[in-house]
């Protein structure tokens, strides 16, 4: 099983010219005994867009199930880390462009306001307020 800091660890790539929610999504591991089932593969690549995005989450997989003593990594475990990521506000909004840079320069907010906001640690009343004139600006949020 990998672990966090090993020499080994997980390499993702697509075919040539194909989109990487294909099925033509490779998994290699080199020098470790990591393993996943097949239905982990095809997860990723059907909820994730890039290469980038499979290695991230790939690797959270492993290491949380290294944490938790599961061999191989679980499509569940996938699912759970998936559902905590891709969903939340700041993905959301960085996936459309707007980082805290850019929120802060069009809402008139304090970065560690942005930044409380996406830890749902804003205060409600000035979190509301920010919703209400990100959905005005048309955020997809």
């Amino acid at each position: 099983m990998c672990w966090p800091g090993h020499s080994g660890g997980a390499v993702i790539s697509g075919a040539p010219g194909s989109a990487i929610t294909d099925a033509a999504v490779v998994v290699v591991h080199h020098n470790c005994d990591c393993s996943t089932s097949p239905e982990v593969v095809d997860l990723l690549a059907s909820r994730l867009r890039t290469p980038l995005q499979i290695e991230w989450h790939l690797t959270q997989a492993f290491e949380t199930a290294y944490q938790s003593g599961e061999s191989p990594v679980s499509a569940e475990l996938v699912e759970a880390l998936l559902a905590r990521h891709l969903e939340d506000l700041e993905s959301t909004l960085t996936r459309q462009g707007y980082g805290v840079k850019e929120l802060v320069q069009n809402f008139d907010a304090k970065p560690a306001e942005i930044k409380a906001l996406f830890a749902n640690q804003l205060d409600p009343i000035r979190a509301s307020e920010l919703r209400d004139r990100m959905r005005l600006a048309g955020l997809p949020i």
